[in-house]
């Protein structure tokens, strides 16, 4: 498990002179629960993360580990694998009509047609394979 938020919690409360007690009494939460966050045990809630981030005066992004030079690239990569994963997707998709009308223009018995429509979908199947 990444365990960046429990390190920089760790830090930012240390950065602060407070001890894990007197920090889980600042948000509501034992100070059981900040040793298992700071250690990597668990995480914290996802609703805490806001008071957590305004207690030290960071953002929620800065308090994950998240920087803007971080965001940026990441960003060029989720678009990457975002349109990987549309292509995989819509490309299954496509092979699978094709191979219908590949079915559907054999019982067809228009030769034209059939044979225009069998070049064009040998074609798509190598593009998309």
């Amino acid at each position: 498990m990444n365990n960046q938020l429990g390190l920089n919690i760790k830090a930012l409360r240390k950065k602060l002179h407070l001890t894990q007690e007197q920090f889980a009494d600042k948000i509501g939460v034992s100070s059981q629960a900040v040793s298992k966050w700071e250690t990597g045990i668990c995480y914290p809630d996802i609703s805490l993360l806001p008071l957590i981030a305004q207690l030290f005066g960071i953002t929620i992004d800065e308090l994950l580990g998240f920087s803007a030079e971080t965001r940026l690239d990441m960003s060029d990569k989720t678009t990457y694998d975002r349109m990987q994963m549309y292509l995989v997707l819509h490309g299954n998709a496509m092979l699978d009509c094709l191979e219908y009308i590949d079915q559907t223009t054999q019982d067809d018995g228009n030769a034209v047609s059939s044979t225009d429509t069998k070049k064009k979908i040998k074609m798509l199947k190598k593009i998309l394979s």
